[in-house]
């Protein structure tokens, strides 16, 4: 009976390490991409059934290649590891924050409009920006934000990401390192 018990516990731990494993980016600490739509399911139903508005905010490293090619793929990763730790710090507890895949990272912030995830995002640029001195000196680090808002009768979680995502690029050709907020999020869009 005893040897059952331990092997029972032993196993519900192995399981939790394997989820845990499977849900988180080693590189960042921050949620992959599955671990982060999984999180982010559960978060989007209950806001929804409470009436409030979730905003989800899209960075991507400006001009990462050129790091990896200049400092080399270690630096990259430091600037990867980095900015997770930055946007973890920075954003509130009830937030969901995940590495979105290769330079790009995304913030869910439940019960939160668009105006007041403006502001988080530019703080959040500005203490990016601050990296540059301690990671890639002579070369400035930088993002680009998109910034989408999703009110409870808005249209889906994939067409928020989109229309975050399309601000992101729009932000991308204004000049890079800086943070663009999509119109008011139409249901057709």
């Amino acid at each position: 009976g005893t040897v059952f018990v331990i092997f029972m516990l032993v196993s519900d731990r192995a399981v939790t390490v394997h989820k845990t494993a499977a849900s988180v980016d080693p590189l960042s600490g921050m949620l992959n991409r599955r671990g982060f739509s999984e999180a982010c399911a559960r978060v989007i139903e209950s806001e929804a059934a409470a009436g409030r508005p979730v905003t989800v905010m899209i960075f991507d490293i400006d001009h990462f290649k050129s790091i990896n090619d200049r400092f080399g793929h270690r630096a990259g990763d430091a600037v990867l590891r980095r900015v997770g730790e930055t946007l973890a710090r920075e954003v509130r507890l009830g937030d969901v924050g995940g590495r979105f895949g290769g330079e790009e990272f995304i913030i869910l912030m439940p019960d939160t409009a668009v105006g007041a995830a403006h502001a988080v995002a530019e703080r959040l640029r500005l203490a990016i920006a601050a990296l540059t001195e301690e990671l890639a000196p002579g070369m400035p680090i930088s993002v680009s934000i998109g910034v989408a808002e999703k009110s409870a009768a808005d249209a889906t979680w994939e067409q928020l990401v989109a229309a975050a995502d399309k601000v992101l690029y729009a932000a991308k050709q204004a000049g890079r390192n800086r943070v663009v907020v999509a119109d008011a999020f139409r249901k057709a869009a």
